[in-house]
């Protein structure tokens, strides 16, 4: 953020006018109307609100935890069944924008913007497409957490909403040694490549980003 001080004249006093880099916005809540779809799929908008909010909990003051877990012990902890559990997993991508969502972004300044999330990156980036397309994607050390299949689709849906600039962190190894360094440090690593490896997925995806 940028403060610049202007003088008017006609009245002597100093205003202060900010001005701003980018422009970020919490996906699952402050554009998309999430909630709607968590309340239909519980049967009822209290325990569907419940169940958000257990979910919410769950995210903090713990180690890491895949989101779709989350979604499945927060159901549980609040009497939704595992059905249920699953079939919000599968409706992730069909969140509805609030209704000034669209007329708001269009009427922004033009300056960059950019999404953040606590879901997985496979649901961020289902999500996200349903709010429309920002500059900035941002994922750091995630995608090496996920399965071929659904790092593929993580990486295509990153190029299609960012209209600007995307920047991925992952983990990669050069040799033996890093290798089993690598296995024995991470954990929740699915998807253990070299460089030349993750180049050839970038350029089979259609990956372009940093």
């Amino acid at each position: 953020m940028v403060e610049r001080i202007r003088i008017r004249p006609a009245t002597l006093f100093a205003v202060t006018i900010r001005t701003y880099a980018a422009i970020g916005f919490d996906l699952l809540t402050a554009l998309l109307d999430t909630w709607s779809v968590w309340s239909e799929v519980a049967g009822g908008r209290e325990l569907g609100m419940r169940w958000h909010g257990a979910s919410q909990a769950l995210l903090r003051g713990r180690p890491y935890t895949p989101f779709e877990d989350i979604v499945r012990d927060s159901a549980r902890e609040v009497g939704v069944g595992a059905a249920e559990a699953e079939e919000l997993l599968i409706c992730w991508g069909q969140f509805r924008p609030w209704p000034d969502t669209p007329e708001v972004l269009a009427r922004l300044p033009a300056v960059p913007r950019f999404i953040v999330t606590n879901c997985s990156e496979r649901l961020g980036t289902l999500a996200a497409q349903r709010a429309g397309s920002f500059d900035l994607v941002v994922s750091i050390n995630t995608l090496h957490n996920l399965y071929i299949y659904d790092l593929w689709s993580a990486l295509q849906e990153i190029e299609r909403v960012a209209s600007g600039s995307r920047y991925v962190a992952l983990e990669a190894y050069r040799n033996e040694r890093e290798k089993v360094n690598l296995m024995y440090w991470q954990l929740t690593c699915r998807a253990l490549h070299t460089p030349a490896e993750w180049e050839w997925i970038y350029a089979q995806t259609g990956y372009t980003g940093d």
